[in-house]
């Protein structure tokens, strides 16, 4: 603005003078409400069973209990060379057919995520065949009474036809992920038929989830 500008609004503000004896002042400006304080973050010394651990949190094999639980938590966080030290330390102890398969799982997986590959595919190899007789629910009826099938785990599977692939032989992975897919397949008919003549109530819902769980799977490996 131009120096005449600016002196015309100077004398405008000083002919309003002082306020009237009796004018009301003007009210005062609100309050400005104080800052938000956030929470002060758990302590390290806060215990991890009461949360989830989440990757970035350092946890070491001593931290954990040592069972299948304790790998999972170490997992859950990419300690993976702690995941393979104590699942091999496990696996020294004798196990269920259930838990042992769970525990070789997490023993070759952490090697793969550590690139030992070839101690990875010596793991796997003393598995043998993983659609053998031997880890049929069947062979087993005192501890796994009335349960039939593969006791095997899908991600154990899956694992096992992948592991080619990662150690230098694509054709066999792709041969053995072939096989597993057209497994998947076979079975899937047959669960959509009980899932259909079964009726209402808990039989029906588990032939449900097994559906689904064939027709995830059947996805995940093609």
């Amino acid at each position: 603005r131009s120096p005449k500008t600016c002196f015309a609004l100077m004398e405008s503000v000083a002919d309003l003078g002082p306020l009237a004896p009796g004018a009301a002042a003007p009210p005062p400006p609100p309050p400005v409400a104080p800052p938000t304080v956030p929470p002060p973050p758990p302590t390290m010394g806060t215990p991890f069973t009461s949360a989830t651990p989440t990757v970035g949190t350092r946890l070491r094999e001593q931290d954990v209990s040592r069972d299948e639980e304790g790998l999972r938590r170490l997992a859950l966080v990419g300690a993976w060379r702690a995941v393979a030290s104590l699942g091999q330390a496990l696996l020294q102890s004798s196990h269920p057919v259930d838990v042992l398969l769970r525990l070789r799982w997490y023993r070759i997986t952490a090697l793969l995520k550590v690139r030992e590959h070839a101690l990875a595919e010596r793991e796997m190899a003393l598995l043998g065949d993983l659609r053998g007789p031997p880890w049929d629910y069947e062979r087993y009826p005192a501890l796994f009474p009335g349960r039939s099938g593969s006791m095997v785990p899908f991600a154990l599977l899956l694992l096992h036809g992948l592991l080619p692939a990662m150690t230098g032989d694509p054709v066999q992975a792709h041969q053995r992920l072939y096989a597993l897919l057209q497994r998947l397949q076979e079975q899937i008919p047959a669960a959509a038929a009980a899932a259909l003549t079964l009726g209402a109530g808990g039989a029906n819902q588990r032939a449900d989830a097994a559906l689904a769980d064939l027709t995830r799977q059947q996805q995940q490996v093609a």
